[in-house]
């Protein structure tokens, strides 16, 4: 008879994410894993695999519960431009608002990995065109109800908003200030007309 786990393996793999989020994957050791995530070397191996596989699953827990909704509430806002606005403000207020300066766990995997890792790299653009193809449909929208100008090519300002977005999160790391952040995407929705 297989024994039961004496840990939460969801509780530990949400305290595994936040410490690479914070740390990266480089500084973050096995010991401080474990330490963190409150198991043992043998549960850790045991249920998640090694460093770099528990890696790559915080990455995923990562975008399942931080990425995937905020795409999610971009899609369910009340018109285009009220999603694109909302998902600005909300990525500015928590970029300054954490006291870590944590920017995010995607785009700080792809600095760090995403060169010489292919399993990083191809989770990261996976998501990556992911969000530029909801953007460039809710551009698209914006476009046909009038909330940007005509004229302008979806599929080019959806690449243009996801590197702004991504810019937005490397300064939230380099302690820009909120009001700072919301002037660039207050510029950034301005382009749009």
């Amino acid at each position: 008879m297989a024994r039961s786990k004496s840990f939460d393996p969801d509780v530990a793999l949400r305290k595994a994410m936040q410490l690479f989020w914070r740390q990266g994957y480089e500084a973050t050791s096995v010991d401080q894993l474990v330490q963190a995530m409150g198991i043992n070397r043998a549960s850790l191996y045991g249920t998640f695999g090694d460093k770099h596989a528990l890696f790559l699953k915080s990455l995923d827990r990562y975008i399942e519960t931080v990425l995937d909704p905020r795409l999610a509430a971009l899609e369910a806002a009340s018109s285009p431009r009220a999603g694109l606005e909302g998902m600005l403000a909300e990525l500015a207020a928590f970029a300054a608002g954490d006291p870590q300066r944590r920017g995010c766990l995607a785009v700080n995997a792809a600095c760090e990995l995403g060169a010489r890792d292919p399993e990083v790299a191809t989770r990261l653009s996976a998501q990556a065109a992911k969000i530029e193809a909801a953007l460039a449909a809710l551009l698209a929208r914006a476009i046909d109800d009038g909330e940007a100008a005509p004229g302008h090519d979806p599929h080019a300002l959806a690449r243009l908003l996801a590197a702004l977005v991504d810019g937005l999160r490397v300064r939230s790391k380099l302690g820009a200030e909120r009001a700072s952040l919301e002037g660039i995407a207050a510029t950034a929705l301005a382009l749009l007309g």
